[in-house]
């Protein structure tokens, strides 16, 4: 399992999926990016498909109030909950034939952000997800970027900022394991 809990930088995320490690036929988990703090998404991927679904905010992001509406009394940080992030944190499972695990998870090191970005305003980042940079035409086809990625139209619809995402309002079955 590669589990980080330093966010992805959307762009080089995307310029790492555009490579494609052949190798890898299942991939599946919740992701972290830093342009979308307060979201957690989910990616899988079987074959040649790829998709991300907004899976409902990060607990650390509900207000004390929201927390206590959605989670009641019983609410108990887990052991690796984040003085400063919560249960912010990316969790990926890959499936394959004869992968290379470490070469998979050494190049997608290099698409979390660096030390020096952990320190700038994470929103200023270019963001490829972000719904400023998906034409409406594009939504009723899949996006051409200078990728090969692709995102299925109701990828990105769930990868619209939290407002416009139903799911978002609450937290989400995948993030229940910090409940």
């Amino acid at each position: 399992m590669y589990k980080r809990k330093i966010p992805f930088h959307p762009e080089r995320l995307l310029r790492w999926l555009a490579k494609w490690p052949a190798e890898v036929v299942r991939f599946k988990g919740l992701v972290w990016f830093a342009t979308q703090n307060r979201t957690a998404f989910t990616f899988s991927q079987a074959g040649s498909s790829k998709q991300f679904a907004c899976a409902g905010l990060w607990v650390s992001a509900l207000t004390e109030k929201e927390r206590q509406y959605y989670l009641g009394e019983a609410f108990e940080k887990t052991p690796d909950w984040d003085k400063k992030y919560g249960d912010r944190v990316t969790k990926l499972v890959f499936i394959g034939i004869d992968m290379n695990q470490e070469e998979i998870e050494r190049t997608l090191d290099e698409t979390l952000l660096t030390p020096e970005e952990m320190k700038q305003d994470w929103r200023k980042l270019p963001d490829p997800f972000t719904p400023k940079n998906i034409t409406a035409s594009e939504t009723r086809r899949a996006p051409k970027t200078e990728t090969a990625f692709r995102l299925r139209r109701s990828s990105i619809h769930h990868a619209l900022p939290t407002a416009r995402c139903p799911a978002a309002r609450k937290p989400h079955p995948h993030v229940q394991q910090y409940l």
